[in-house]
């Protein structure tokens, strides 16, 4: 599955003018990129008539298909911040509670003004262990653009979750109801004013 949504920008924490479309395979056979990127364009015709015109930015974790997205689409990559806090943050503070507030409030500075050389300079001096430093040094872009003013916030995680996990619970559905009532729920996004 490969679950978009769109937005115009976020007042408040409420994404604006929101839709959202999903891609269900019938089988095994892979996604891949391009096929993705195809249908970011197709569905973003759909809802907005100067879809064409428009910059658009990709945001989410750091997955390789997502990056190649972006990249088809010549489009900005965001990496969400989520992801990117919870490595920094299980990197550096995870076990050591009440220690190592400082250098990682250092590293979410560097991130939150996009200031990536910085970021990787001061790095670089830590010692953790446990920090997983060539995940930031693959996601370049993402860190980088986290400072664009495009930058309205990625809510890559919280949507998977109130549209494609929020319905099973602890419930087992039918793969052909499960992904009907994901449908509904795209539709029922795409409704709303």
């Amino acid at each position: 599955m490969r679950l978009v949504v769109f937005y115009t920008d976020n007042i408040n924490h409420t994404l604006v003018n929101k839709r959202a479309s999903v891609i269900i395979r019938p089988n095994k056979t892979v996604l891949g990129a391009e096929k993705t990127a195809d249908f970011i364009l197709e569905q973003g015709k759909q809802f907005f008539e100067n879809f064409d015109q428009a910059q658009v930015i990709i945001c989410g974790d750091s997955a390789g298909w997502i990056k190649k997205t972006a990249e088809y689409l010549n489009a900005k990559f965001i990496l969400d911040k989520f992801h990117l806090i919870k490595v920094l943050y299980l990197g550096i503070i995870a076990g050591n509670k009440g220690k190592y507030y400082q250098e990682y409030n250092t590293c979410r500075n560097f991130i939150e003004n996009g200031e990536y050389d910085k970021l990787l300079d001061y790095l670089k001096t830590l010692k953790h262990k446990k920090l997983k430093k060539k995940y930031f040094l693959n996601n370049k872009q993402g860190i980088t653009n986290q400072s664009c003013k495009e930058n309205i916030g990625c809510f890559a995680e919280s949507n998977v979750w109130h549209i494609l996990k929020s319905m099973l619970g602890n419930r087992t559905y039918n793969i052909e109801t499960y992904k009907q009532m994901i449908i509904f729920k795209c539709q029922e996004i795409n409704l709303k004013p």
